[in-house]
């Protein structure tokens, strides 16, 4: 596939939501992105990346096609803005991605406490699955899922 390595921190960590968004699961690589870092955002279940000192956000990189990284773009909306950088990949050292950066008119919701995947996945994730499930349905008729399941997550 010739696409674009995404590094991936939040919802989209989750399997299910990211079957349900592209039709498929990537296989993720464990990275960390320097220099940003990962906060809840009120009102929202999805969190947001900001740039930060010294921080560390931990996530994974995922190899996306031309045509799912559309997809991804018109997902995140307006709430984020897909930018170049550089991640930490635990077999393949430094190398440049592209990630979903909080745009600056949304930083007011950035919440003082962290996030957690473990919690979103364990609370939130079927449902943000069945909710982006419904948004792709409603703008791709054609797409394999619009009647399955996303399958369950890898032990």
């Amino acid at each position: 596939m010739s696409g674009v390595t995404l590094f991936v921190y939040g919802s989209l960590l989750a399997p299910s939501v990211l079957h349900s968004l592209l039709d498929r699961a990537p296989a993720p690589l464990p990275a960390q992105l320097p220099g940003y870092r990962c906060s809840a955002l009120r009102g929202q279940r999805f969190p947001g990346i900001v740039p930060s000192a010294g921080a560390q956000t931990p996530g994974a990189l995922i190899e996306v096609s031309r045509r799912e990284l559309q997809w991804l773009d018109a997902w995140e909306d307006d709430f984020f803005e897909r930018r170049r950088m550089r991640v930490l990949a635990d077999r393949a050292g430094e190398r440049p991605v592209q990630a979903y950066v909080l745009a600056p008119c949304y930083r007011h919701l950035l919440a003082a406490r962290g996030w957690c995947v473990d919690d979103f996945a364990r609370r939130h994730a079927p449902a943000c699955a069945e909710a982006v499930r419904r948004w792709r349905r409603d703008r791709d008729p054609g797409l394999r899922h619009t009647t399955a399941q996303s399958p369950p997550p890898p032990r």
